[in-house]
């Protein structure tokens, strides 16, 4: 599988969000942000 670089984890997180996707794929979206020290604080919402 291919490795999602921090700004398309970000993206994907927030297009997922917005498309309603599972609590579940969006708890391991986040724990991988966490993961690589990526805070939701400092990012702009798209």
């Amino acid at each position: 599988m291919k490795r999602l670089t921090d700004t398309e984890l970000v993206e994907t997180y927030f297009k997922a969000k917005q498309a309603k996707c599972s609590e579940e794929f969006l708890l391991l979206l986040l724990a991988e942000m966490k993961r690589r020290g990526i805070s939701l604080q400092l990012m702009p919402q798209v």
